[in-house]
């Protein structure tokens, strides 16, 4: 019999392996039907089952197994069965949101751990990398991502140390998610493709772990190599059959397509993951799949689905009473009407786009579209105008943006914000602050290796030069506004910004945070490891940006102090007040989110 049970828990992990989840649910209950099972055998068959309904996403029967589980351990005297299951519960919780509860559970856990004595080094070794990716994870979903980093580092040594090679495949996948939340892509694709070297693999992380590479690419505007990356996971998840990674899958690659201007195919690919997640009911993925075949069909101009669309975005938010749909399909809504182009209907659009832009940040890209899609109507309406105080509507919506994409770690977006804001500035013959924004630009370009807009930038810094000239005959002259933005680019660059999205493939609800308590460079955004330069004013620059600003003008871009003393300061001009700026920070007028 006992070799029976052996035979059986090998399938069983095979079937877990290779995603034939009903399958390793068959074997398990047949293995319910053996009499007199050792007690030893039946928690670890029962730690499977728990773990493939979790995958199922079958969490009420988890949750009901796991009480089982974790009373029957209790009555026995077997805590380190009871540690696998407040190890499982505790995953589910803070996976469905409740960050506080799952935290004590963890916390319960580890005080479980520490109080056995009689346990084999190897099972507690096991345990206590459990227990430390747990609150690697945690703390990556409370936004503390340098703590999470900490434990996720620790947690890999120790599987390293007993040779665990899914669980070091697991760890590094963990790792190079939180490294990519840091914006350290660098890292991120290092961990990522480590993770991907295990053949004990299952094929569900491996899925994850290829998703996880796609989006570093992505976000570091690969999109080529991220669409790669997507297919070869759809591939593996049409092998397994697993509706909820097909539909996903096909979401972020009908936002990809949409990028790279492929409209049709985007259509074709958002309209399989629409059919798909409508069979598995997951609101989020169905949500997902409107809003994006809306923003797509709104951009090429094919209007006749759209109120159909809309009604449907419109039934899902009010039935789940989710505040973040209930933001996108008011989004959505407002595109439609500045597309349909009736003065009464962008003043619609208008306001609900304003609506949006002042609530809480819960939804990252929600807000990113909401806020671009309101500074190009506020640009329109300047060039109708000609109202130069149109500039101080604007201006607080950049402050959002910055706020929201230097959280986010999305770089590319960062720094064609910068680039919009030198060409605002130049609007008003600042050309100082322009060329502040533009060496920021650079500087967050080159930190993160973002090379095509380094190349961008650098153009735009040429062509400032040569332009200076003119910029000051038309300031002496108190040109006309429409000169000014014509000589801007304005136009071009909002242009740009409306029709590139490709940070916000990624679906999220969690919250954006802003993290004070790292050391980031107040330029260009990165995280300071070694040398740093910290002005009187306790303002933070890194090694590269205190050369670069000591080059442009020796001071420090908020208090005006000399960054280098014995260097002479060489401010543009000496408009007789100094400007203090504080770049990338908030809008002192603006609330917090």
């Amino acid at each position: 019999m006992p070799d029976l049970i052996q035979e059986e828990l090998k399938r069983i992990k095979y079937f877990r392996r290779e995603g034939k989840y009903r399958n390793a649910l068959d074997v398990i209950s047949s293995l319910d039907n053996i009499e007199n099972i050792a007690r030893k055998d039946w928690f670890d068959y029962k730690n499977f089952e728990i773990d493939v309904l979790i995958r199922l996403n079958q969490f009420e029967d988890s949750f009901k197994l796991i009480e089982e589980v974790f009373n029957e351990s209790q009555k026995l005297g077997l805590p380190l069965y009871s540690f696998d299951a407040l190890h499982y519960k505790s995953y589910i919780t803070y996976w469905t949101g409740n960050l506080e509860e799952a935290h004590n559970l963890i916390l319960k856990s580890e005080k479980l751990l520490n109080s056995l004595t009689d346990i084999a080094p190897v099972d507690f070794s096991e345990r206590k990398g459990v227990l430390l990716s747990d609150k690697a994870y945690l703390f990556s979903l409370k936004g503390e991502l340098k703590t999470s980093l900490e434990f996720a580092g620790k947690c890999l040594e120790i599987y390293e140390e007993i040779g665990n090679k899914e669980k070091i495949s697991m760890s590094l996948y963990q790792l190079s998610y939180i490294c990519s939340q840091m914006g350290d892509f660098s890292n991120a694709l290092k961990y990522g493709e480590e993770a991907l070297k295990y053949g004990e693999l299952i094929k569900e992380e491996r899925i994850k772990i290829l998703i996880e590479i796609a989006d570093i690419h992505g976000f570091m505007g690969d999109l080529e190599k991220s669409i790669e990356l997507l297919e070869e996971a759809l591939v593996l998840a049409k092998d397994m059959n697993i509706s909820t990674w097909i539909a996903n899958i096909l979401l972020q690659l009908g936002i990809h397509f949409r990028t790279k201007g492929l409209p049709n195919k985007a259509i074709v690919s958002l309209e399989q993951s629409l059919q798909i997640s409508k069979k598995t009911q997951i609101q989020i993925l169905i949500f997902g799949a409107y809003i994006w075949m809306s923003i797509i069909k709104i951009e090429e101009n094919i209007l006749e689905d759209i109120p159909k669309y809309l009604e449907h975005l419109q039934k899902i938010a009010e039935e789940t009473s989710s505040f973040n749909f209930d933001k996108g399909f008011r989004v959505a809504k407002a595109l439609y009407l500045k597309r349909k182009n009736l003065p009464h209907q962008k003043i619609e659009a208008k306001k609900l786009l304003k609506q949006v832009t002042k609530e809480k940040v819960t939804n990252a890209p929600v807000h990113i579209i909401a806020i671009i899609n309101l500074c190009e109507l506020l640009l329109e309406e300047l060039r109708k105008t000609n109202d130069i105080e149109m500039l101080e509507e604007i201006k607080p919506q950049l402050y959002r943006l910055i706020n929201i994409t230097e959280s986010q770690k999305s770089y590319p977006w960062l720094v064609e914000t910068y680039l919009l804001q030198a060409k605002l500035s130049l609007l008003t013959f600042n050309v100082r602050e322009t060329r502040r924004y533009l060496t920021q630009a650079q500087q967050v370009a080159e930190r993160h290796g973002l090379n095509l807009l380094v190349i961008k930038i650098t153009g735009e810094q040429e062509k400032l030069l040569k332009q200076l000239n003119l910029w000051e005959k038309l300031e002496e002259s108190n040109a006309p506004l429409t000169e000014r933005l014509e000589l801007a680019q304005l136009g071009e660059q909002m242009e740009i910004m409306v029709s590139n999205r490709t940070m916000l493939a990624r679906v999220t609800e969690i919250e954006v945070t802003v993290h004070k308590d790292r050391k980031v460079c107040l330029v260009c955004k990165g995280e300071i490891v070694g040398f740093m330069y910290v002005c009187e004013c306790d303002t933070i620059y890194c090694e590269n940006c205190t050369q670069a600003l000591t080059e442009l003008e020796n001071i420090c871009w908020v208090c005006n102090a000399p960054m280098d003393k014995s260097k002479p300061v060489k401010p543009y001009k000496d408009d007789g007040e100094g400007i203090s700026l504080k770049i990338s920070s908030r809008d002192p007028k603006e609330p917090k989110n």
